[in-house]
């Protein structure tokens, strides 16, 4: 198994969080502006050539792992990091998925097969950026979590300031808004 510390993903590492988002947010999508991360990420990122093979590297992606497998890995790269309060975070990126867990427990999936999305509540997610650590911590789950309507304005300013250490500035306003439209949506 490939291990990953916090410390490994800090907002320098550009492939990652470029890698990370393009990933975990494949399905983030504005209805009403006709808009996806996707469509943003490949207009104004790094070239996705370049994420893409990085992220290859990272997740041990291999010709045939898909097929073999599902694009799922016995040993694959994990991340894990404490959460607090005794619990701890451990994040597994196969070629094909990324699953969560919190103290052994699956949480959660982003892969196309059985994606399993909003399994915590947003207030627990932005919980986090007060722990050592926070804002990846918080980008890291923030895939799983669940926004409730009322919250939803507070958390796309959140989301949109904290972005602009990640992504250039004119882009995170369009960025938060996509992602608070998935975490809001039922799946």
């Amino acid at each position: 198994m490939k291990k990953v510390g916090i410390t490994d993903i800090g907002f320098d590492n550009v492939y990652f969080w470029q890698s990370f988002f393009r990933a975990e947010w494949q399905n983030a999508y504005n209805e009403q502006e006709d808009l996806s991360l996707s469509d943003i990420m490949d207009e104004y990122c790094l070239e996705l050539d370049e994420c893409l093979a990085w992220w290859h590297e990272f997740t041990q992606y291999n010709d045939g792992v898909i097929e073999q497998s599902d694009g799922y890995l016995d040993q694959p790269t994990t991340l894990e990091a404490a959460l607090g309060d005794g619990q701890t975070l451990a994040i597994e990126f196969h070629p094909g998925d990324t699953v969560y867990f919190i103290d052994g427990r699956e949480i959660g999936c982003t892969g196309p097969h059985a994606i399993q999305l909003q399994s915590l509540p947003y207030e627990y997610v932005k919980g986090l950026l007060l722990r050592e650590y926070g804002e990846q911590l918080f980008f890291l789950l923030l895939p799983m979590a669940a926004i409730e309507e009322h919250e939803a304005k507070a958390a796309r300013i959140q989301i949109q300031a904290l972005l602009t250490k990640l992504f250039p500035e004119e882009i995170c306003a369009d960025m938060a808004q996509c992602m608070v439209c998935a975490l809001t949506e039922e799946y």
